[in-house]
């Protein structure tokens, strides 16, 4: 079917590939605005497969097995009408709650060697109703302190943050955003496995070291795989998390059309914290350029596409600091060099900082929570 032709809603009844023949969509996948915009825009696709009421063909992915209780629930966080600080209060507070929680569930894992998987599934719904939902989830995610908690907890749950966002952002159904969430909450699982001094993958300084690190996908699938109600989506996510769009990563070094969207989505999201990792507050600009600067061919070039996009949103619709003490207003962001925009002052004056040396973006002045 042309894609002009194609509604919200469709199903797609046969991959969908690009011209280096990498899949884009797999069987099943419920079609969006967004990613009909994607079709028809940067990947440049005229036609695609759309599966009729009685192919049979499954939605993608599938729902989570075992919803037999309500999960607890962290307090909602009403999207309108509650003042900013108080937003970002609820926000942090919940954060932190979740953290906790998740670093008692990886140490009860590695104390007794069994995954407490109805908790985990527990957590992750906490994870989408009271972070991923909350207005200004981005903009309050880079302002959280990712260096209290251990590693392992705060990262796994950053990922599940931005991963989820992105979901949304790809319109996908809140069932699958859950699922998503789940997955990125145990993308890193198989790092329980590792020393302490290795799980963040930094200053691996011995090909022994740099191989056990390889080992912690495999390790993650390891784990899960046994257990029942775990969706065979989510074992792959966690796998295939860092493989490559180029066919360059591991455990297996899989082409991009066999990495699940999942694993694609879990990628981005875990490139973006680990690249803030090394600030207390990351600082979203940098974060931009270093994403243009050295992973292309690496991540899903749609998604980064569609990640770059709704980061240069949020940065237009807020003001920065600049480290000269001026606050200014962002007018023009470059394609190729995101933390250097052109900027105009509350003095009215216009700065280029590609060409303006000594003067560089410390940090975001938040206009409105009603954004990412």
């Amino acid at each position: 079917m042309a894609i002009h032709d194609i509604e919200p809603g469709m199903m797609i009844a046969k991959p969908v590939v690009n011209a280096n023949n990498k899949v884009l969509l797999f069987p099943g996948t419920k079609l969006t605005r967004s990613l009909i915009a994607l079709l028809s825009g940067p990947w440049n696709i005229s036609s695609v497969t759309i599966a009729e009421p009685d192919d049979n063909i499954k939605p993608l992915p599938v729902q989570p097995v075992r919803q037999k209780q309500e999960p607890e629930k962290l307090p909602a966080i009403p999207h309108k009408n509650i003042p900013y600080k108080s937003l970002q209060k609820l926000f942090f507070n919940n954060y932190s709650s979740t953290s906790d929680r998740v670093s008692q569930i990886f140490e009860t894992y590695l104390n007794t060697k069994k995954l407490p998987f109805l908790e985990l599934r527990d957590t992750s719904t906490m994870v989408y109703h009271s972070l991923v939902e909350t207005n200004g989830s981005m903009h309050f995610l880079l302002l959280q302190d990712h260096h209290q908690g251990d590693y392992l907890a705060r990262h796994s749950l950053a990922v599940a943050v931005v991963s989820g966002i992105i979901g949304k952002w790809l319109e996908m159904n809140p069932v699958d955003i859950k699922q998503l969430v789940f997955a990125a909450l145990l993308h890193d699982i198989g790092k329980t496995m590792l020393p302490l001094s290795l799980q963040s993958g930094q200053n691996l300084t011995t090909d022994t070291e740099k191989e056990l690190y390889r080992m912690h996908p495999g390790h993650g699938a390891e784990i899960l795989s046994p257990l029942k109600g775990i969706p065979r989506e989510i074992v792959l996510a966690v796998e295939q998390h860092h493989e490559y769009m180029d066919g360059t990563g591991f455990p297996k070094k899989l082409p991009g059309n066999s990495i699940h969207l999942y694993a694609r989505i879990i990628a981005l999201a875990d490139t973006f914290h680990t690249l803030g990792g090394d600030s207390e507050h990351p600082n979203p600009f940098d974060i931009s350029a270093k994403l243009q600067q050295d992973l292309n061919g690496k991540l899903d070039p749609a998604l980064c596409d569609l990640f770059a996009r709704r980061m240069s949103d949020y940065l237009f619709s807020n003001d920065v600091l600049l480290s000269d003490g001026n606050q200014a207003e962002v007018i023009f962001l470059p394609h190729t060099e995101a933390n250097k925009p052109v900027v105009r002052t509350k003095n009215g004056d216009f700065i280029d900082l590609r060409r303006r040396q000594g003067i560089t973006i410390t940090g975001i002045i938040k206009k409105s929570p009603d954004l990412i």
